[in-house]
């Protein structure tokens, strides 16, 4: 079955958007693929990217994930028995 899927662009808070979609989606048996994109170079302006402000909101979905991976292997061993 085909889904299609607006995208979301990671701009600002958006990235806490993105990865619940994205973690949703996959605990859901949604296969996650990833679409190859260019990227350019920054003609002009400058970055307002903040890497020390941008990492706790990632991190935080990271392990949110790991967490729930491993428990779900662990349940699935514990029936086996």
């Amino acid at each position: 079955m085909l889904h299609i899927v607006t995208p979301v662009y990671n701009e600002g808070d958006n990235i806490k958007k993105v990865l619940d979609a994205i973690h949703k989606a996959y605990f859901n048996g949604y296969k996650i693929t990833e679409l190859p994109t260019p990227w350019w170079d920054r003609t002009e302006g400058e970055s307002r990217f903040n890497f020390r402000k941008w990492l706790p909101k990632y991190i935080r979905w990271y392990w949110f994930g790991i967490a729930r991976v491993i428990t779900e292997k662990v349940l699935k061993m514990k029936r086996l028995k």
